[in-house]
C-alpha cells in the first residue's frame, strides 16, 4: 500500500504524525488520497505530499469542531488562525504576542493566555528545545506520557497535521 517512504520518513509514521493518533485521522487522510489517486496501485511518497494541502483543510475544520466544545466557535477559529499566521513551525511565544498586538480585530474573540493554553492541551502546539548535553532536539506535548507543563520560555512548535506545505518556510 505505501512502498517508499516519504521525505525519508516511513509512510506509517508520516500519517501518524499527521494525526492526533485518532485512526480517523489516518483514514481521511487515506480517503482524500483515494479521491485524488483512484486510479493509483499503490500510494507513493508523490501522492501523500500532494494529498497534505487538503489534509490540512480538513483537520483544521475537525480541530475547529472540537474546541467549539469548550469555547465559541469564532474563538476556535482565530486560535488556529493565529497560531498559523506565522507561516513556521516554530516560533516564540512572543512571536505569537506580536501578531496577536498586530491585528486584535482578527483575534477579538481570543484571550491570548488562554488561547496557547489550549492549543497545548489540544496537541496543536508543544514545545520544542535543544539541549547542548544530550545534543538532542526534545520536544512536550500535552498527549506525550511524560507531559510537562507547557514552558512559554522554549520554541514553540506547531503540530505537522497544522503546517500548510504551501505557505510554512521551514526555519
Amino acid at each position: 500500500l505505501f512502498p517508499q517512504s516519504v521525505t525519508g520518513i516511513d509512510p506509517a509514521r508520516y500519517l501518524i504524525s499527521h494525526s492526533l493518533f485518532r485512526p480517523r485521522d489516518i483514514i481521511a487522510y487515506i480517503e482524500l488520497m483515494l479521491e485524488r489517486f483512484s486510479m493509483s496501485q499503490y500510494f507513493g511518497w508523490k501522492s501523500l505530499l500532494e494529498t497534505k494541502v487538503f489534509y490540512t483543510e480538513y483537520f483544521v475544520a475537525e480541530l475547529t469542531k472540537e474546541m467549539s466544545g469548550h469555547i465559541p466557535i469564532k474563538a476556535a477559529r482565530q486560535s488556529i488562525q493565529l497560531i498559523r499566521a506565522l507561516k513556521t513551525p516554530f516560533f516564540m511565544f512572543e512571536d505569537l504576542q506580536k501578531e496577536y498586538r498586530r491585528n486584535p480585530d482578527l483575534y477579538e474573540y481570543i484571550d491570548l493566555e488562554g488561547t496557547i493554553y489550549l492549543l497545548f492541551s489540544f496537541g496543536l502546539i508543544g514545545n520544542h528545545w535543544y539541549d547542548s548535553t544530550t545534543q538532542k532536539y526534545h520536544y512536550n506535548w500535552a498527549n506525550h506520557e511524560n507531559k510537562r507543563p507547557l514552558d512559554l520560555s522554549k520554541k514553540l512548535a506547531l503540530h505537522v497535521g497544522l503546517r500548510d506545505p504551501d505557505s510554512i518556510i521551514k526555519k
